[in-house]
C-alpha cells in the first residue's frame, strides 16, 4: 500500500468515464500515475521508502522504458 503524496488523472481516465476507452469498464478505480512512501508490503524492507508508480509496467508485451535503447 501506498501513502499518495501525489497523483494525476490523464485523457484515458476521461476516456474510461465516457466509455471510448478498450476492454475497461466502470466501476473501475481511475487514475494512474502517483508517487508516495510505502505504507505496507509483503516485504518489510519496503516500508517507508518513496516509489513512483509506473502504470504500464507489465502491461501485456509492452516493454519497460528503461529496457529500450535510444
Amino acid at each position: 500500500m501506498v501513502r499518495l503524496h501525489a497523483c494525476g488523472l490523464n485523457h484515458r481516465d476521461v476516456w474510461i468515464r465516457q466509455g471510448l476507452y478498450a476492454r475497461i469498464q466502470l466501476p473501475c478505480v481511475l487514475g494512474s500515475d502517483g508517487a508516495g512512501v510505502v505504507e505496507s508490503a509483503p516485504d518489510p524492507a519496503l516500508v517507508g521508502k518513496r516509489v513512483v508508480i509506473i502504470p504500464c509496467e507489465k502491461w501485456g508485451r509492452i516493454r519497460p522504458c528503461r529496457a529500450r535503447s535510444s
